[in-house]
């Protein structure tokens, strides 16, 4: 019996999960890109074009693809790395990307969820960013809940009325 493969992904999940159109499938995430048919169970690393070994324990590569479009620069491919940004070949650069498409709401919570926009005011200590505020909140929360169970035990019952 033949065992179907698929592309191995990392922890953080699926970033890309797009059809090519021709039976094949896109998928990128933190492992890397890759291009997969499922029908000839063959996987292809997207940037090397060799045949997908597959044998890593790391669940990271060198290249953590945290999206892709084909809607910029006439259908140009564009593969975003959360660590180099956008992949535009020679012709075009990130800051020219930048200018043709404004920022949307949901992709500035992203930039404070993960901390990147904080890294020119915290250098390396942004990576440690969201874990410490993370921390600090949850200990934040914990310390209203113990007060407040301090403060129901304490008080006083009030008599309540008999009809």
């Amino acid at each position: 019996m033949d065992k179907k493969q698929s592309p191995k992904i990392s922890p953080m999940g699926v970033n890309v999960f797009e059809s090519d159109g021709k039976g094949g499938w896109l998928i990128g995430s933190f492992s890397g890109m890759f291009r997969w048919n499922p029908e000839k169970n063959l996987i292809v690393d997207y940037f090397t074009g060799k045949a997908n070994q597959g044998k890593s324990m790391i669940p990271i590569s060198s290249s953590l693809v945290s999206g892709y479009s084909k809607d910029f620069f006439g259908e140009k491919e564009v593969i975003f790395d959360y660590s180099k940004g956008a992949n535009l070949g020679e012709t075009t650069s990130t800051p020219e990307l930048l200018s043709a498409t404004p920022m949307s709401l949901w992709n500035v919570a992203l930039e404070l969820h993960v901390g990147r926009c904080y890294s020119p005011f915290l250098g390396p200590l942004s990576d440690l960013f969201v874990f410490i505020s993370g921390l600090l909140i949850t200990l934040v929360l914990l310390s209203g809940y113990i007060i407040l169970h301090r403060r129901k035990k304490k008080s006083p019952k009030l008599p309540q009325k008999s009809l």
